[in-house]
């Protein structure tokens, strides 16, 4: 679509919306669901039935500590056997050649796994157990959230600063008297368990490429994670560009979902989909109202195709790097006596570096 210019003794004067619809959405963003704790899992792990000299051989001691660490970091609670946890995770060995892996939930079947000992490092070996141990404990976790009511073994959820402990070194490793605490998982209640939800803001700072030049922007984003990687999306996007004796502001609102792959425990890789609205606001009148249609309002369809590359910095931060290309439908050229006074093309690409706050 192109402006047609005809000089008028008196130019019609459009209003400039898009900023309170801009704050709007935002705010809607930012109000979204509150951020109420979820019930835990807690998860007790119990080496009673593991021979003193494997105890040893496998380094079990080690093991449970570096165990207890990383069901944390999943966000279940650790605590000790008899505090009725939701999942028992039991360790079975008869020699230091194979360590056999339980998880038990209240009301299922027993998930197990086996692990052989091998000729490598200590520290290869554990990697292995804490792997398998984890799935199963996930295992076991998820039959538990599928029952309702809630089962009575899954305690209610506890504040975030609630303690959660790591098994003590025993004094008495591999020895009868010294297993308690040797291979106690604590006694703590645990910290934060699985969330069924998650949600994160994010804010930054694009490029925005498009045939006939090249745009800063700034983007907002809200995701709220529902089910495994899948994620809901919306996006605010605004870009300013400065044609002589003019300025054009363009706003985008859109919506959508992606799928989240974990490429390590802080590295993660999001495809996605949005399609939405985009608002053109210009004014081009370098005669302050000499010239109709240089100045007012547009509508258009936007959508995009995105990936994005996320680095968890710390358990509320992380990083992302925006790569998106998309169409925004109709055009909108602006021109004066047949000569181009503003043009860009349909195909855009953003890129740039968002800041993440992760709320929950």
């Amino acid at each position: 679509m192109e402006s047609t210019l005809e000089p008028s003794a008196q130019s019609t004067r459009y209003p400039r919306p898009g900023t309170p619809f801009f704050i709007s959405c935002f705010l809607f963003f930012i109000s979204l669901p509150s951020l109420a704790d979820a019930p835990i899992v807690t998860v007790a792990m119990d080496a009673k039935e593991v021979a003193d000299d494997a105890y040893k051989k496998l380094g079990l001691l080690t093991l449970q500590r570096k165990l207890a660490l990383r069901l944390t970091q999943a966000g279940y609670g650790v605590v000790a056997p008899e505090k009725k946890p939701a999942v028992r995770l039991l360790f079975t060995a008869s020699d230091g050649k194979l360590l056999k892996l339980e998880a038990r939930a209240a009301g299922s079947k027993g998930l197990a796994a086996e692990v052989p000992r091998g000729d490598g490092k200590e520290e290869i070996f554990h990697l292995e157990v804490i792997h398998r141990a984890v799935a199963l404990v996930r295992r076991a976790a998820r039959s538990l959230l599928r029952e309702a009511p809630r089962p009575a073994s899954l305690p209610a959820s506890v504040p975030a600063s609630a303690p959660t402990s790591v098994p003590a070194k025993g004094k008495g490793e591999g020895k009868g008297e010294g297993r308690g605490k040797g291979r106690g998982e604590g006694e703590g209640e645990g910290a934060l368990g699985p969330r069924p939800w998650t949600l994160e803001l994010a804010g930054g700072a694009m490029a925005l490429f498009r045939p006939g030049g090249v745009d800063p922007m700034v983007r907002g984003s809200g995701r709220i994670g529902i089910w495994r990687g899948l994620g809901l999306r919306g996006n605010v996007g605004v870009s300013l560009s400065l044609p002589d004796d003019g300025v054009i502001v363009e706003l985008a609102f859109q919506v959508g979902a992606s799928w989240r792959f974990q490429l390590t425990r802080s590295l993660h890789l999001e495809p996605g989909l949005l399609v939405g609205v985009a608002q053109h606001i210009y004014d081009l009148d370098p005669n302050d109202g000499a010239y109709d249609n240089l100045s007012g309002l547009r509508w258009g369809l936007i959508t995009n195709l995105t990936a994005e590359l996320g680095w968890r910095l710390h358990r509320r931060l992380a990083l992302r790097l925006w790569v998106s290309p998309g169409a925004a439908l109709p055009e909108t050229p602006h021109l004066l006596g047949g000569a181009d006074l503003w043009r860009r093309s349909w195909f855009r690409l953003e890129a740039g570096l968002m800041g993440v706050l992760i709320l929950r």
